[in-house]
């Protein structure tokens, strides 16, 4: 999902801004309280109805209403998966009204049915569209602090990482149940093809017998195709976390500079206030210099 622009409209302390995410890497800067963090709130209230201070703190729909008005919205254009979304949603006394388009063309008109069709096409409901999108400043502070086991289940826990484990962990046991079910259809083959040798001369009989050895065919070929599958799925799953574990070594790598830029920094500071020392002391003594001019 690619956020490409977002309009609100006397949406917390904002009365009425356009914000482009389209001219590449966007920086938000401001004091505490500057609304930053709004700007994340209209994109979650947009697509879910929804935002961290409604959730968290159990403020109401009406009270996210710039002060001294009566009504807001907001509109979110995004783009996934080749296509271009644009989602609105007003708030006002008759209540909350969304719509959703794709490629200009409407496709929900209802509040419910947009919110619906918004996690079918992100795949997330709001709560893990939250933690896989946003990262707290305090989070990232623990990073550079914590070692490498203890970053590893933040990361994990931020980026909702943990449910490839059970993705690798699920597969693994499909596959050894697959190998056990296949060794024992081989040994059922086994024992049929024997038993058929044995009655050959019975015609009735081996008709039967071999209509019961092309069932268990089709059962170990049908488990030989399933064994197969989840072969290649484990190979996702692995070729997976090996890129995952790629980004937490560049992460740890990243924490480290982190680390050594803030040592160089403050060792600059101390020398700038050396400096400064010294230059107050040159002051002070450029009046006895004069004396011998």
């Amino acid at each position: 999902m690619i956020v490409e622009k977002i309009s609100l409209y006397n949406f917390k302390k904002y009365k009425k801004s356009d914000i482009d995410f389209r001219r590449g890497i966007v920086g938000i800067f401001g004091n505490n309280g500057a609304g930053k963090s709004t700007i994340f709130d209209g994109i979650t209230w947009a697509l879910y109805g929804k935002t961290q201070a409604t959730e968290l703190a159990g403020l109401n729909q009406e009270d996210l209403i710039r002060d001294g008005e009566e009504q807001m919205g907001v509109e979110l254009l995004f783009s996934l998966g080749g296509n271009r979304y644009r989602v609105s949603r007003y708030l006002d006394k008759r209540g909350v009204n969304a719509k959703l388009w794709m490629n200009r063309r409407i496709q929900a008109t209802k509040t419910r049915e947009a919110g619906e069709m918004i996690e079918r096409v992100l795949g997330l409901d709001s709560k893990a569209f939250v933690a896989s999108s946003f990262i707290r400043q305090k989070e990232i502070d623990l990073l550079s602090s914590k070692r490498p086991s203890e970053r590893r289940g933040i990361i994990n826990r931020l980026f909702n990482l943990k449910i490839y484990e059970k993705f690798e962990k699920s597969a693994k046991e499909k596959k050894k149940f697959e190998e056990l079910e296949t060794k024992s259809l081989f040994g059922k083959k086994e024992i049929f093809e024997k038993e058929i040798e044995h009655i050959k001369v019975l015609g009735e009989e081996e008709k039967i017998l071999q209509k019961e050895v092309n069932e268990i065919f089709n059962e170990y070929n049908d488990s030989k195709n399933n064994l197969e599958r989840k072969e290649r799925e484990l190979k996702i799953l692995e070729e997976e976390k090996r890129i995952y574990d790629e980004n937490v070594k560049k992460r740890e790598v990243l924490s480290e500079k982190l680390r050594s830029q803030k040592e160089y920094l403050e060792v600059l500071n101390r020398d700038l206030e050396d400096i400064r020392r010294a230059e107050e002391e040159y002051k002070k003594k450029i009046p006895e210099y004069e004396k011998y001019k």
